[in-house]
């Protein structure tokens, strides 16, 4: 009998969904890791209970992303918690992941306004960082939109397809 209950194992792989929805897409996971797209789909899908990543693999992918999103949930089982947290739908932890992501652009844009108000003097390179954080800010803003869209779609039973009138930007 496994020590730990059925949630404890969803919350891993929801954890494992969530670090590779941070690198991009499967592909791009792939490319830093020694495993293919497929074991990674695996390795996150309810479909295969039985299946989680190696520690390696894991290690990996945070070291991409910079954010340790599985190893903190076996920090937490490792430190005897009650309960690492609980596993939320995908698409809720979506959401939320869409929410912080967002924040962060939008305060690092804040940030080097700020510093660049400090002295008065919009210099070219100030100028320059602000419009790189913009577009960032941007990027992010319509990569949650598609995001969002693609959500809704799904959840009607149709096929999302971006509309580049709306953004402004040609599809990619």
């Amino acid at each position: 009998m496994r020590p730990h209950s059925p949630a404890v194992y969803a919350g891993i792989k929801s954890a494992f969904r969530r670090l590779l929805a941070e690198c991009g897409d499967l592909r791009e996971a792939a490319a830093v890791t020694r495993v293919g797209k497929t074991m990674l789909a695996e390795y996150g899908s309810r479909n295969h209970p039985e299946t989680y990543p190696p520690a390696d693999v894991v290690a990996d992918l945070e070291a991409h992303v910079g954010e340790p999103m599985v190893s903190r949930q076996l920090v937490r089982l490792a430190a005897d918690r009650p309960e690492p947290e609980a596993a939320l739908p995908d698409d809720v932890a979506a959401v939320l992941h869409m929410a912080t992501r967002g924040q962060v652009a939008l305060g690092e844009l804040a940030r080097c306004a700020v510093e660049a108000a400090e002295d008065g003097v919009l210099s070219d390179s100030e100028l320059a960082e602000l419009i790189q954080r913009a577009e960032t800010r941007m990027h992010v803003a319509q990569s949650d939109y598609d995001a969002l869209m693609k959500l809704r779609e799904t959840r009607r039973g149709q096929p999302h397809r971006r509309t580049a009138a709306k953004s402004g930007r040609s599809p990619r």
